[in-house]
């Protein structure tokens, strides 16, 4: 990730206010920072991730101030499905406001496409954002990166309207029925939905809305208790969901073999900037 210097979430902001900077910086945010103005907080985590920043902890090093990082290359999950056309310039008409191309169409996976039909999830966004924060943050995962000051700055984020979550719930064996997922025709998901009595949380992902991006932070599923593809049911059910609010961009911080099945792309830190701003003055509802 490169050159580390420390410094709290103001220092954090004010440089990105003030300097592109150079690329693959990182900077700190020490475990107070959580516990700011409410005002304060949101417009000092917004301004940076505008810039191009985002958080991560050291789990290895639990006492070291998160540190804030700054990718040389960036992954971009696309907006525009396989079945629409590429667009002759930078922008595509979406379902609520056009879309910004980043040169690829998501893609997903013929076999993932029955799947999706047939699996008998239930989707909801916001009703558990903790939870979903707390199965992300699985010890056991490989390359972890959120600890509890992670996971109360998002909850905080996420109780000021900032920060969302989707939720895949396995409901009880008598209330079970294939879902139907088409993404073609799927839309925003449902705000009111809730998961029967009983259901057991199998997938989900969560992220933060930037204006007109969203900035997927990291996502999970639990095979073992029934979920298998429920974390790539949260993707498409999120991309769906973005198209149909207004959202122009999806940011998934870095690209990953996992990502590229659909259709991730990697842009320069310079571009994705640039792409930000192009999205700046929106504010989509979720």
């Amino acid at each position: 990730m490169g050159p580390r210097a420390r410094s709290d979430l103001d220092q954090v902001a004010e440089q990105a206010r003030s300097s592109r900077g150079e690329t693959a910086r990182r900077s700190a945010a020490n475990a107070s920072d959580v516990r700011r103005d409410d005002s304060e907080l949101v417009d000092a985590v917004l301004e940076a991730y505008r810039r191009g920043w985002f958080p991560m902890a050291d789990l290895d090093q639990p006492a070291e101030p998160i540190g804030w990082y700054e990718p040389e290359r960036r992954g971009l999950i696309p907006l525009r499905l396989e079945h629409e056309p590429p667009p002759d310039g930078n922008l595509f008409d979406g379902p609520a406001r056009p879309i910004l191309e980043v040169g690829r169409a998501f893609h997903v996976p013929a076999r993932l496409r029955t799947r999706l039909r047939t699996c008998p999830f239930i989707l909801t966004t916001d009703r558990s954002f903790e939870r979903v924060m707390v199965e992300c943050a699985d010890p056991g995962r490989d390359g972890g990166w959120i600890d509890g000051r992670i996971i109360g700055l998002f909850t905080r984020l996420h109780h000021l309207g900032y920060a969302h979550s989707v939720e895949v719930w396995l409901p009880p064996e008598d209330r079970r029925s294939p879902l139907g997922f088409d993404l073609a025709r799927a839309g925003a998901i449902d705000p009111g939905a809730e998961p029967p009595e009983g259901s057991l949380l199998v997938g989900g992902l969560y992220g933060l809305r930037v204006d007109g991006c969203f900035a997927g932070e990291s996502m999970f599923s639990r095979p073992v208790l029934g979920g298998t593809d429920a974390s790539k049911l949260a993707l498409c059910a999120t991309v769906a969901h973005l198209r149909a609010t207004g959202f122009g961009l999806f940011d998934c911080q870095m690209w990953s073999e996992h990502h590229d099945r659909f259709g991730c792309v990697e842009v320069t830190g310079e571009r994705f900037r640039s792409m930000l701003a192009a999205v700046a003055d929106r504010s989509p509802r979720w």
